[in-house]
């Protein structure tokens, strides 16, 4: 058996003469161990895995892939990793578009697909839910308890990127951040141990994991709080061409203080879309109200051109929005935060859509969507009534807007214009809005852009140092700062 592996990694070298050395060396210790857990190219296992990402352009080609079963296997392949100097990357569900956030090129791709336990408490208080899941999963699942769980809005999200990047929901007004729900972390540390993370126990990496993202270990399991369910109503609503602008009027009276967004009963997945090459609007919002009325989203349901919100179930809302779980597309987000007005609603789309129109219509299957996501102060007091995170909005700023810019595109040939074009307009936007006393300087992570900097924007300013000493504490060499160098990094 060993000749054999000394043949198989002699010719991996050979067939890539760009592979490094610790990458190799990496993938042979690791399958010196878990022989049938460590996969290669043109193998239909390596394939699939490589290929598990929502757009294309955040697709690379590791030089194995690692596929544990369990815990215990991810902490005995951290110290093997660690021996031979090997980078990595580790994905739950790939919705994230930052390249390298969840990817690697030479280097081992751990992948936590195996990580789908989904258990309850004799109580159906606490869920126990693996990395590895999507958030419809957990929706369907936990229905039949009559409970839900503060998860993502849109069905494909993955469970684990979600919750370490903070994570919106529609239940955020009453409960805050997905992440303030969590009551216990397993993580694998850098140096291979399992350790349960809590309010009593490891209590500053508790703290710090919520909105922290993948600088202090790998979480192999969440237990999240429950909470009780029955109607809510909600649904898709559309507008098109002729309709759109009362999509937007009724966004900016949502966002108006006094309007729907001071009730925590009230949510919206609002996406305007902008269609350069036509010149055209149109719009979906997924709206929803944690009870069986309607009120609140009356200017919504009076102007769509369909409207399909009703009296439902949460599970049946997340798989309402489960089209599109991953396409034959390109794609990239980008964040910006504002103070919510009906001023900063038609400020994002009158400045967005004008400055598309004239320097995206040249290019090929570029579609442009606006996902101006109103979050309340309840918001805010609802994390700190929770026990706190890294991410720390002081509620006394009032309501924010949080944008997710989105573009969709065809040609990798348009990847850096498509790139710069984003980074210009919404540098842009924030430069208007803070002339207009409408800026903030907040950075969602799970929205961010490629090489954006949101930790320095949690607290005030004043989390970032405290996330430092953290990451020392728990990885004192840096392993998850320099051998997983993707995705945002807290640095030095």
């Amino acid at each position: 058996m060993r000749f054999f592996w000394q043949l198989f990694f002699a010719a991996l070298v050979a067939a890539s003469p760009a592979l490094d050395q610790s990458s190799v060396n990496g993938c042979k210790s690791l399958a010196s161990k878990f022989q049938d857990r460590v996969v290669y190219p043109n193998s239909v296992a390596y394939a699939n895995e490589t290929a598990a990402y929502w757009a294309q352009n955040v697709i690379l080609q590791p030089s194995c892939v690692f596929i544990p079963r369990d815990s215990n296997e991810v902490a005995v392949a951290i110290p093997i990793l660690k021996a031979s100097n090997t980078k990595f990357a580790v994905r739950g569900n790939g919705h994230m578009t930052v390249k390298g956030a969840a990817s690697i090129s030479n280097g081992v791709l751990i992948v936590l697909t195996n990580f789908r336990q989904m258990t309850i408490s004799s109580d159906s208080t606490v869920a126990s839910i693996g990395p590895g899941l999507k958030w419809i999963d957990v929706c369907i699942w936990i229905q039949q308890y009559n409970r839900v769980v503060v998860g993502a809005r849109y069905a494909p999200v993955g469970v684990s990127g979600f919750l370490l990047g903070g994570g919106i929901s529609f239940l955020g007004g009453q409960y805050g951040w997905g992440a303030n729900s969590v009551i216990n972390y397993e993580v694998v540390t850098a140096e291979g141990k399992i350790i349960q993370v809590n309010k009593t126990s490891n209590s500053d990496l508790f703290w710090a994991l919520k909105g922290g993202g993948s600088n202090f270990g790998i979480v192999t399991r969440f237990d999240v709080q429950t909470h009780p369910t029955g109607q809510i109503y909600g649904g898709l609503m559309t507008w098109n061409q002729s309709t759109v602008d009362g999509a937007v009027n009724a966004l900016a009276a949502f966002a108006t203080p006094g309007g729907g967004i001071d009730d925590p009963k009230a949510a919206l997945l609002p996406n305007v879309a902008i269609d350069p090459a036509s010149k055209t609007q149109s719009a979906a919002f997924f709206g929803f109200y944690n009870d069986a009325d309607a009120t609140v989203l009356k200017n919504f349901t009076d102007t769509a051109s369909l409207n399909l919100a009703k009296v439902t179930t949460y599970a049946d809302l997340i798989a309402g929005t489960a089209a599109g779980a991953a396409g034959n597309f390109r794609a990239a987000f980008h964040c910006g935060s504002f103070k919510a007005s009906a001023q900063t609603v038609k400020l994002i789309n009158d400045t967005v859509t004008r400055d598309a129109y004239k320097n995206l219509s040249d290019l090929e299957g570029v579609t442009i969507s606006l996902s101006i996501q109103p979050l309340a102060k309840s918001w805010f007091d609802a994390s700190r009534k929770a026990g706190g995170d890294a991410i720390d909005i002081d509620p006394s700023a009032g309501s924010l807007i949080v944008l997710n810019l989105v573009v969709q595109w065809k040609n990798a040939a348009d990847d850096t214009k498509i790139a710069t074009w984003s980074d210009d307009i919404l540098a842009k936007l924030s430069e208007e809005a803070k002339k207009l006393g409408l800026g903030s300087e907040f950075i969602y992570l799970n929205d961010a852009q490629e090489g954006a900097k949101p930790f320095p924007t949690y607290g005030g300013g004043k989390s970032r140092a405290r996330l430092l000493s953290i990451r020392k504490k728990y990885d004192a060499n840096g392993v998850f700062q320099n051998l997983m160098p993707g995705g945002f990094k807290l640095g030095d």
